[in-house]
């Protein structure tokens, strides 16, 4: 936990990491501290652009297993949001990092990315959206002038000039 934000402030200026679970917070910042780094993290879900300031999270028994969509044997708390377009007018990133365990659809439905961003690596999420919504968010993503780089498993790499 914390592993990715780590690898990416080796050579990168700045490395900010929105983080939908509370409990995963104090673990991050303690990765974070152990390899050297630093990074900020938020304890925010990162939404389309709704106007909702908070949602229900649902957090299972292991860290891996929380998610905003309803899930029995889960247990629900009240996470605050921030809109996508929120962080990439403030922050003006140039590489997104995206593992919402299924809502990447969501997300990014019909998302115009800014110029800033020249790459995306992202998980999908199969088990949890069709594979026509996942599509979809792929044209999308390729009419953004994104090309698919590389793939391992789940996870894509697309980047632009």
């Amino acid at each position: 936990i914390g592993f990715i934000g780590s690898i990416c402030s080796t050579k990168a200026k700045q490395v900010t990491i929105y983080e939908a679970n509370p409990k995963l917070i104090p673990i991050i910042n303690h990765n974070c501290k152990l390899n050297g780094k630093n990074f900020s993290v938020y304890n925010y879900a990162v939404v389309n652009n709704s106007d909702k300031r908070q949602i229900k999270f649902y957090i299972g028994e292991h860290f891996w297993n929380a998610s905003i969509v309803k899930t029995n044997g889960f247990k629900e708390t009240i996470v605050p949001t921030i809109s996508m377009n929120e962080i990439v007018s403030n922050l003006n990133p140039s590489f997104l990092i995206i593992d919402v365990e299924g809502y990447e659809v969501e997300l990014l439905k019909k998302y115009s990315f800014p110029n800033s961003i020249k790459k995306i690596l992202i998980e999908f999420h199969p088990k949890k959206v069709s594979e026509n919504e996942i599509k979809d968010l792929k044209d999308n993503i390729i009419e953004n002038n994104f090309k698919l780089v590389a793939k391992n498993l789940e996870s894509e790499l697309f980047k632009r000039d």
